[in-house]
């Protein structure tokens, strides 16, 4: 058992245990005894988890109380969350633990995904899809994220209350890059010449997805815009515009009004 504190660094993500904040702190470690997912096919025992809210002693005792549990990238560099290993503990509910946690993923400090996790049964619906071990005394086994996860910075696990306690172990975190949604349009030329006091227009693109036009817009000051046409996309990616009011197709493929 090694104890870790309440704040622990390792393969550049940083894991924080926020609370409880007293008594009690991280550990990485192997428990099958409590912790399913550290059972593994070597007895040894030298598969091990990140426990969060373990005694201060490295006693098999938690804490009472309210719990924050967190793991973020130390540089603060985005990822997709594809799953992980988690596991709240094969105890007994009538001495108080719970096996519920809401988990968030953020993105520059800002909530962009979460879900609620009961341990205690598998559950497919919403953004996270758990599968519970098949053993009936655990409450552990794999979270499975969707599209929804691929571009965060931040887990939070949070839940509790005063009267209840909560320990959870992590393992096996599955990071992917985040998945960045490109713009719609690349755009890779554009010019405006003057040809016999018309402005002329002409553009060229390398990438049209997921749009419907562009929008040719004028202004008399150069302060406020109004629009005097559009044009449409074309599949191969070489914007040439369809004729519309206010436009005029020039000779050399250029559009002016």
């Amino acid at each position: 058992m090694d104890l870790k504190g309440l704040s622990y660094e390792n393969s550049g993500l940083s894991f924080k245990q926020v609370s409880p904040n007293t008594n009690s702190q991280t550990a990485v470690l192997s428990a099958s005894n409590y912790f399913i997912i550290t059972a593994g096919p070597d007895p040894t025992g030298t598969d091990r988890g990140l426990l969060y809210n373990l005694d201060n002693d490295g006693g098999s005792s938690t804490t009472v109380g309210s719990v924050d549990f967190r793991f973020k990238s130390v540089d603060e560099t985005q990822f997709k969350l594809s799953s992980m290993e988690a596991d709240m503990g094969a105890y007994p509910s009538d001495h108080g633990y719970r096996f519920t946690l809401t988990i968030t993923g953020f993105k520059n400090g800002v909530a962009v995904a979460n879900d609620d996790i009961d341990f205690s049964s598998s559950d497919a619906t919403g953004s996270v899809s758990y599968t519970k071990n098949s053993i009936d005394v655990a409450n552990g086994g794999v979270l499975t994220f969707n599209a929804d996860w691929e571009n965060i910075d931040e887990v939070r696990f949070t839940g509790g209350d005063n009267s209840t306690i909560r320990a959870l172990m992590i393992d096996d975190i599955a990071l992917l890059p985040a998945v960045t949604n490109p713009m719609p349009v690349t755009l890779i030329k554009f010019t405006s010449e003057n040809n016999n006091d018309q402005p002329e227009l002409s553009w060229e693109t390398s990438m049209e997805t997921n749009f419907s036009h562009f929008e040719i817009e004028k202004s008399l000051r150069g302060k406020s815009y109004f629009n005097i046409g559009r044009v449409a996309p074309k599949s191969n990616g070489t914007s040439i515009a369809e004729r519309e009011p206010g436009l005029l197709p020039t000779e050399n493929g250029g559009y002016g009004w």
